[in-house]
């Protein structure tokens, strides 16, 4: 039975993860959806973005935006597979 709802549990997961890349396909949403408001980003490297971020917003607002303002054009993702292994 716990077997039953692990899977069950991971195929939420999956079904989840799928449906935001479907909106961040159609220009609807995007990957930063899936992570909570308090999620710690850190870039490594020498470059004056690299550093953690304390917030999901910190990180949109200092990194992300200004990249997809740079673009030609949105990154339109293609999924391949997604994964589950358990409920974190």
């Amino acid at each position: 039975m716990a077997h039953t709802a692990a899977k069950s549990i991971q195929e939420n997961n999956k079904a989840v993860v799928a449906a935001s890349f479907d909106r961040w396909r159609s220009g609807t949403g995007g990957p930063f959806e899936l992570l909570v408001p308090e999620a710690e980003w850190t870039m490594v490297g020498s470059s004056p973005l690299s550093k953690t971020y304390h917030s999901k917003q910190e990180f949109i607002d200092q990194v992300i935006g200004p990249f997809n303002a740079r673009m030609a054009r949105p990154l339109i993702p293609t999924v391949r597979g997604i994964y589950a292994d358990g409920d974190m």
